[in-house]
């Protein structure tokens, strides 16, 4: 019996996760014969083997049953037939492949996926393109996927399978978001300050040094804009490197909004400091702290109507509900708007994005280098009559605290 019949191909958007996959798995007999069949077609394997795009066999259980040798080097694995019996999100080390009951395919998570569409769609006899974003365990490298996937089913021997080919488009995903940001961002900060530039000749006086002002922070927003692409491919290589010192939570909220409000980017909202923040005394590293929070804040604003309130905030985690929430510094920003079901699903993936192409690294930075690098955790809530909550969590007292930067490096290579 096959996991999901013709049957059961609907819209994906309609499925629940049980809908969207089995969760029973074939017995170790079926999966040895179907595996044995392939092996034994020396021609295909020769074939397959020669290319360099990845290639996998998935059975009626959505299990793998052939993998190539470009396959096996995408997940890690010696041998393509390592990863036999495996379903491709768990091959892929996909965060989301333990959460279902059944594994992969069978999680809310899974309702979303570009594997999952793609075979089970592909079952009308119809080649499907489809693109898979992959967020991996904090200890894989890279730490996320983004691919491109073709499926096409066929029988053999009386059995229906699934073949999927796979190409690796994160090259092409970071060009897009480097073009949005170089030609777009950056440009526009350009232009104000050959603006400013040219007028600085031009007046005297209180005129002037505002527009030195604007000039020196101009300068400054450029240089956070390359500092935090060079970051984030530090980051995914495993080469960032951390300068901790102490610092305080309020100072650094206080900071935030300030520069939000100096540079006009509140765009008609409300950006304030929840009165209930605590000022806590922790050590991290600034920069990359400061990174996190406005990732967060300009995502806040991106998604709420201008007039709406975006609040931030901060506290000690001392209820002593266990011993480590003693030791913790949480940071929120709340914004008003409820992110739809498949958003909140897909929020921490690489180059998913609801704000046009080329965009979308926002979240999946702030997940990265919070529980990579800064010892924290990342999470939110988002329920209608209460608004969409960010939190991050971090230890007062991490580990890499009392390390040089260049120890911090090697541990994390």
């Amino acid at each position: 019996m096959r996991g999901v019949g013709k049957g059961d191909i609907i819209a994906l958007r309609e499925m629940s996760a049980v809908e969207l996959a089995s969760l029973t798995r074939a017995t170790k007999q079926e999966l040895r014969r179907h595996a044995a069949y392939f092996a034994d077609l020396e021609v295909l394997d020769a074939a397959l083997t020669a290319l360099s795009v990845p290639v996998m066999i998935v059975n009626d259980y959505r299990q793998i049953v052939y993998a190539n040798r470009a396959a096996a080097d995408l997940v890690g694995v010696d041998e393509g037939r390592d990863l036999i019996g495996a379903r491709p999100g768990e091959a892929l080390g996909c965060v989301y492949a333990e959460v279902g009951e059944g594994g992969c395919g069978t999680s809310p998570f899974c309702h979303y996926c570009g594997a999952a569409r793609a075979i089970v769609e592909s079952e009308e006899q119809t080649v499907l393109d489809e693109e898979l974003r992959v967020v991996r365990g904090a200890t894989e490298s890279p730490p996320a996927l983004d691919l491109r996937i073709t499926s096409r089913a066929f029988s053999a021997e009386g059995h229906a399978f699934t073949v999927l080919t796979m190409i690796d488009i994160s090259h092409e995903k970071r060009r897009q978001a480097l073009e949005r940001i170089f030609f777009h961002d950056i440009l526009n900060t350009v232009q104000k300050l050959r603006i400013a530039v040219d007028l600085i000749d031009e007046v005297g006086g209180e005129d002037r040094k505002r527009l030195l002002q604007v000039t020196q922070k101009a300068v400054q927003r450029l240089n956070q804009e390359i500092q935090a692409q060079r970051d984030l491919t530090d980051m995914e290589s495993r080469e960032l490197v951390l300068r901790p010192r102490e610092v305080r939570s309020l100072e650094l909220l206080k900071e935030l909004v300030e520069s939000y409000l100096d540079r006009n980017l509140t765009h008609d909202h409300l950006l304030w400091v929840s009165p209930e923040t605590k000022d806590v005394t922790f050590i991290t590293d600034p920069v990359k702290m400061r990174r996190v929070l406005d990732n967060l804040i300009r995502n806040a604003l991106e998604a709420d109507d201008p007039g709406s309130t975006i609040t931030v905030g901060c506290r000690l985690l001392d209820d002593g509900t266990t011993p480590a929430d003693a030791e913790l510094v949480e940071f929120w920003v709340h914004n008003q708007t409820v992110m739809p079901e498949p958003v909140q699903r897909q929020v921490f993936q690489r180059s998913f994005t609801t704000k046009g192409r080329g965009r979308g690294l926002g979240t999946y930075s702030v997940k990265l280098l919070t529980e990579r690098y800064l010892e924290g955790e990342v999470s939110f809530t988002s329920h209608p009559g209460e608004g969409t909550v960010f939190r991050v969590r971090y230890p007062l007292r991490p580990s890499y605290a009392d390390s040089n930067p260049s120890e911090r490096s090697r541990k994390l290579t």
